[in-house]
């Protein structure tokens, strides 16, 4: 959806493309000036913005680090919970992010928030899985395996610090909007303990799965060698 959303964006002219992101990408300004949305459909950008992209590298890297984290909180928690967890994280995201830039005129847009809830959700679930990070030292990258906790930890200071920035600098232009992510990410997390599956529902695995910590909340199943979550 976000790929063909994005596609549809570049088949645009730029008037055109400027009124659509005027109508479906958050402007935090339309909602704390004196005209208000009059209806509910006014508030349909703290949904539609996820599906917008600012160009290939944004949506690229999104819909990669969708594909890292996502399949697995979908797969151990459900398509329901996920859809939940999903639609939790953006709403959270650009309510935050609307909130701390109040009187911004410029349009947000972007899955990263989303995102954002999805590490934090698998953070919560996978706590000890290695991860690969990739750290920048001047122009070499560096590939440094960590659990899903630090890495999470990692990729959360990066945009606490990109927010405070944002907000020394006092522009009203665009840039990356760390609290949204924030947002998400905390929301997430406090929601993720909340949409466990019902313990019936339980899939179970080898026991080798548990010993390379793909499942680190596993516990054994009594009797047996393997492990349920």
């Amino acid at each position: 959806m976000n790929a063909f959303e994005f596609l549809f964006q570049l088949t645009l002219p730029p008037p055109t493309l400027e009124r659509f992101l005027a109508t479906f990408a958050l402007i935090p300004a339309r909602y704390f000036g004196v005209a208000s949305p009059a209806s509910i459909l006014g508030y349909l950008p703290f949904v539609s913005d996820m599906f917008l992209h600012g160009e290939w590298l944004h949506l690229i890297l999104n819909m990669w680090t969708l594909w890292m984290f996502g399949h697995a909180v979908e797969d151990r928690r459900g398509t329901v919970r996920f859809v939940i967890i999903y639609l939790a994280a953006v709403i959270a995201a650009f309510f935050v992010h609307a909130i701390v830039n109040t009187h911004s005129a410029g349009p947000a847009l972007g899955a990263t928030g989303v995102i954002a809830g999805v590490i934090g959700c698998y953070a919560w679930m996978f706590p000890s899985a290695q991860r690969v990070m990739i750290v920048p030292i001047i122009f070499v990258p560096i590939l440094i395996k960590m659990p899903a906790i630090g890495f999470a930890f990692f990729w959360m200071m990066s945009h606490i610090i990109s927010g405070i920035m944002t907000l020394m600098m006092l522009t009203d232009g665009g840039g990356i909007a760390g609290w949204a992510h924030m947002g998400g990410f905390i929301v997430v997390w406090i929601l993720a303990p909340l949409v466990k599956r019902p313990a019936r529902s339980y899939c179970r695995y080898y026991g080798d799965e548990g010993f390379y910590r793909f499942f680190p909340r596993a516990s054994r199943m009594k009797g047996g060698s393997q492990w349920i979550y």
